[in-house]
């Protein structure tokens, strides 16, 4: 009843909730987050997508290169990634456009009683999700996410999570003097076996020390919940019954 926006349960949502409650807890009232940093700075390795992307449109040259420079990040799994450029190309000689399974997707929101006032926004919003895995430029990808995707999402829900405890989110990655970070050359991004490595660069000049800067493990924190409880019976039943699905869909839904 609290939340304005359906909630994405494999966001790290929960986890924010509990920690602007301990905030408040000890009489803080504003935290910084580094939502934005991965995105902006090449946290994320996308090699898997932008080698989809890249065969399904053709591009040897810029398959290759991309295959070069996931080599050099994991060369541990050598076999795995050729198997994975291999299966690809294979799959690139039998294309199905992205916008097929756009249609078929729309095709059953309307046969489930979508209003016809949302057609057009869903419509939109799907093109959009599908036609992403037809970006195989790094730097694209990344604007994808900020401006489209898990980020406005996010920042909706954990600016809403967080204020339940009156504690209020400052985002300095989303600082729009950072965008120009996402026009830098991609190995400034990836290199080697390092992410984010402009970034690493700079806390190493800053006498940050290098178990630090320059480790490879990622010491974050997910989703609470797993599928098995998601595709509950009971959840999605709630679900149906929620008021936010009643508004949108004209007849009973079943999902």
């Amino acid at each position: 009843d609290h939340v304005s926006l359906p909630l994405n349960l494999h966001l790290a949502t929960f986890p924010s909730y509990l920690i602007s409650e301990k905030l408040n807890s000890i009489d803080y009232k504003v935290a910084i987050e580094g939502t934005g940093g991965d995105e902006l700075m090449g946290g994320y390795q996308t090699f898997n997508k932008l080698l989809q992307a890249s065969t399904y449109n053709l591009k040897l040259f810029r398959s290759l290169k991309i295959m070069k420079m996931w080599l050099e990040f994991d060369p541990k799994n050598k076999k795995q990634i050729i198997k994975f450029v291999i299966k690809y190309i294979f799959k690139s000689m039998f294309r199905i456009h992205p916008t097929q399974n756009h249609d078929n997707l729309l095709k059953k929101l309307i046969k489930y009683g979508l209003q016809k006032n949302l057609l057009e926004d869903f419509d939109s919003y799907l093109k959009n999700y599908f036609n992403r895995s037809l970006i195989d430029e790094l730097k694209e990808m990344q604007i994808f996410e900020i401006k489209n995707h898990q980020i406005p999402f996010y920042v909706g829900t954990s600016d809403t999570f967080n204020m339940l405890n009156s504690v209020e989110t400052r985002l300095p990655f989303l600082d729009p003097k950072f965008q120009k970070y996402l026009y830098i050359k991609d190995s400034h991004k990836f290199n080697k076996k390092y992410s984010k490595y402009l970034l690493r660069l700079v806390l190493q000049n800053r006498g940050v020390p290098d178990s630090i800067t320059w480790r490879t493990k990622k010491q974050g924190f997910g989703s609470v919940v797993s599928n098995s409880i998601i595709n509950n019976k009971k959840v999605i039943q709630n679900i149906e019954d929620s008021n936010f699905i009643k508004k949108i869909f004209k007849k009973n839904t079943e999902i």
